[in-house]
């Protein structure tokens, strides 16, 4: 265990010192997640991106609070570079978890009975596509639009309200998109 966080730290650390442009943003995509966004150039050619962001929020009022947190990354290969625009195949994952806790109390034959729900879901994507990226030539934003094939995967999860399009314990092959917008630092 020790030997392969020494590794993961030497490979981040060699992978940070070779790259050009570094990026920071905001993504929306169903293929890397939604949330901040890193992104660095690790050479000509190749470029990746980590997005994640973790959510809390209270859906029903009351003091139930649900956690839900979301991390992925992107690799991507540049197939046409110009100046300030260009085209890229990637590769992506994102993971995402939600944990739903539920306090109801029900009157039952005048009492009052609290039952405690625990929920924890997971949604794992795949994608694969094509992108374009669109640089300002007096402005350091960036635009990023992504789309292609998206594999998804759902273990015991409900994401309706989110991005969930298989159900649960399945798998499904569609179509995703993304956007990015970065600052360049």
């Amino acid at each position: 265990m020790k030997l392969r966080f020494i590794v993961i730290l030497i490979t981040i650390s060699n992978l940070l010192s070779f790259a050009k442009e570094n990026q920071v943003g905001v993504t929306m995509s169903s293929f890397d997640g939604l949330g901040f966004t890193f992104k660095r150039d690790y050479n000509k050619d190749f470029t990746y991106q980590i997005t994640g962001f973790p959510f809390i929020f209270n859906p029903t009022g009351g003091s139930d609070l649900d956690l839900a947190l979301n991390i992925g990354g992107k690799l991507s290969y540049t197939i046409v570079d110009n100046t300030y625009n260009s085209s890229y195949l990637f590769t992506s994952f994102s993971y995402w978890y939600l944990d739903e806790k539920r306090v109801q109390e029900k009157l039952i034959n005048d009492r009052i009975v609290i039952s405690n729900n625990h929920k924890i879901e997971r949604l794992y994507n795949i994608g694969l596509g094509l992108g374009y990226e669109q640089k300002f030539e007096k402005l350091p934003i960036i635009l990023t639009f992504d789309g292609g094939l998206l594999f998804q995967n759902g273990s015991n999860t409900v994401f309706s309200k989110w991005i969930d399009r298989a159900g649960s314990n399945t798998s499904i092959l569609s179509f995703g998109f993304g956007f990015t917008i970065c600052y360049s630092l």
